[in-house]
């Protein structure tokens, strides 16, 4: 009996001692739980993290700084399945509503106005005009890695994405903000573009038979604010049949377009998309 009795006070202590401990560990909070499930690998469960950090209304100056890198990390996960889904190593993933959420990561990283996001902006400068509009808000801090980006692109939509930005950057700053290197960098990059055959943009993440259009009509704007030489060889090359085919641009329907462009350029009239400072506007 006296055994048994020790070992009820044993099993007592033991479960008291256990209660104790779990009072003194600091329970995980639901916020917690948002930032882990951000940076994870699962997709469903990154999705419904961010469903439920937009449910918190956090406003921008309570974003902690772990809560900052979560979201860039969740941005960063979904830009590098974008590229596999590009250079054709993944799936395309059917359209489920779960496109509008990656976006909605996306605003929120451009919502946080803070420098730490340039990094994975411009790597997603695929995206419509949202990021070429922020990285030119974050001035001349930026404009480092949006020239390694257009230098290095890693898809067609990713040119596209840093024309946009750089010709952003030129008419807001102006052309005597850059240093002389800078301006040979632009320029190098303009004429590349300009230039490009679609055999020397090749490879996974690139469709030449697509892009040539778009790729040489986004260049022809930046031209137009960079250089005047430039523009007038653009000029040339718009009016030349041939020399569009040699460029990619084979289809009477894009060569009209790119000399539509080109007549607006002439007439005067603003070139779109146009920048618009971030105030809290509605992202698109």
């Amino acid at each position: 009996m006296k055994a048994l009795y020790c070992i009820l006070v044993l099993a007592l202590t033991v479960a008291c001692t256990d209660e104790m401990l779990a009072l003194q560990r600091e329970p995980v909070s639901d916020l917690q739980v948002i930032i882990r499930d951000l940076q994870g690998s699962d997709r469903e469960r990154r999705l419904a993290a961010f469903s439920d950090y937009i449910g918190m209304r956090i406003p921008k100056d309570e974003l902690s700084p772990a809560l900052k890198a979560a979201l860039i990390k969740a941005m960063e996960i979904n830009h590098e399945h974008d590229v596999a889904i590009l250079r054709g190593e993944s799936p395309p993933l059917e359209w489920d509503g779960s496109h509008d959420a990656e976006l909605g990561m996306m605003r929120e990283v451009v919502r946080m106005q803070d420098p730490i996001a340039i990094p994975v902006l411009t790597r997603t400068l695929a995206l419509g005009v949202t990021v070429p509009r922020a990285l030119t808000d974050f001035g001349h801090q930026a404009l480092p890695a949006v020239l390694h980006v257009a230098e290095n692109p890693e898809s067609d939509y990713t040119i596209l994405g840093t024309l946009t930005t750089l010709r952003f950057m030129v008419q807001q700053w102006g052309l005597d903000s850059f240093t002389s290197a800078e301006r040979a960098r632009l320029l190098r990059i303009a004429t590349r573009y300009i230039d490009a055959t679609p055999e020397e943009l090749s490879g996974p993440g690139f469709n030449p038979s697509i892009e040539s259009q778009f790729r040489f009509d986004h260049t022809m704007r930046l031209a137009h604010v960079l250089d005047a030489e430039l523009f007038g060889r653009v000029v040339a090359i718009t009016r030349n049949d041939e020399l569009l085919r040699q460029l990619g641009i084979v289809a009477e329907d894009s060569r009209r377009d790119v000399r539509a462009t080109l007549r607006r350029i002439l007439a005067g009239e603003p070139i779109r998309p146009t920048y618009e400072k971030y105030t809290g506007r509605k992202m698109r």
